[in-house]
């Protein structure tokens, strides 16, 4: 590792400088899921570089006068280790990594300190950017048409029963019995909205059987081809005959239908500002660490 190290940059070495440590784990494990020393010789050079270069960026940011404006306190440091140390199922998992990555728990928090200062100074510096306005959010909305143009949607839940010759009940003429017989106990009971959970909780292969056969809100060209143009033909609190797809033999309930529409100002204005003030944060952001030393 060392060498490796001394490729990229000769004056970083984690063996004494514990941020260097500290992002040299969490990057193997982001990206491998691996301690260091699990790492392929392949993947030791992009952990590698791309922890050089956060260690790197944090020594600037942390050498800034706009570092100087921001404090932490004891609590928030507490939590990004108790939120580390989650992530391991046992203590002594978690303190054998720690020690594989030349880190110990007061090495570790010097390291997390400098990690949330680096972000709370970067949260500091983006808020120099300010609030997107009202104006500004409507002028995107004006600009942008087609990003508030909402298409027509159908609320759907399904029943599905899977065909498979391996399994007596699940051959293709069992299936077609099963699923008319759903079918016709659904007709007899009416009020789809009311029993058709039920049915599917109870007889349907599919795994969103455990939500009452839920779709969600479906826009078109999202499901098979043949569920696609049956849902799209029918009604609110209709229920399809069974249509036969690649995964089986399928019951479709339309529960609620939403036309197609453009959504308000109003109603998007508040996402608008959030994001679009997120974006100036971000590019304020940019812009300041260029000017760094």
């Amino acid at each position: 590792m060392m060498t490796m190290l001394h490729d990229v940059s000769e004056t970083l070495d984690p063996s004494v400088d514990a941020g260097l440590s500290y992002l040299m784990m969490k990057s193997s494990l982001e990206q491998f899921g691996v301690i260091c020393s699990e790492l392929k010789p392949d993947q030791l050079p992009k952990v590698t570089r791309q922890a050089v270069h956060a260690r790197r960026l944090q020594h600037k940011v942390l050498a800034s006068t706009e570092a100087s404006q921001v404090h932490l306190s004891k609590a928030e440091v507490d939590q990004a280790v108790a939120e580390l140390a989650k992530r391991f199922a046992q203590e002594q998992d978690f303190t054998a990594t720690l020690a594989a990555n030349q880190l110990d728990s007061t090495t570790l928090r010097q390291a997390l300190q400098e990690e949330l200062k680096c972000q709370a100074v970067l949260n500091y510096v983006g808020l120099q950017a300010g609030e997107c306005s009202e104006q500004e959010a409507l002028t995107y909305y004006q600009s942008h048409p087609e990003k508030f143009s909402q298409p027509e949607r159908r609320y759907a839940r399904h029943i599905l029963i899977t065909v498979n010759d391996d399994f007596a009940e699940n051959t293709l003429d069992q299936v077609e019995s099963r699923i008319a017989d759903i079918y016709q106990q659904l007709q007899r009971k009416g009020n789809y909205a009311s029993h058709f959970g039920w049915f599917a909780k109870r007889y349907s292969e599919c795994p969103s059987a455990m939500n009452d056969g839920e779709l969600g809100w479906v826009e078109p060209n999202i499901l098979f081809a043949e569920l696609d143009q049956a849902l799209f033909s029918m009604e609110s609190g209709q229920i399809s005959q069974p249509i036969a797809t690649e995964a089986g033999l399928h019951l479709l309930f339309c529960q609620q239908v939403s036309g197609a529409h453009m959504v308000s100002f109003e109603q998007a204005r508040d996402k608008i500002r959030q994001t679009l003030t997120a974006h100036a944060s971000k590019m304020e952001q940019k812009r300041w660490l260029s000017q760094l030393p």
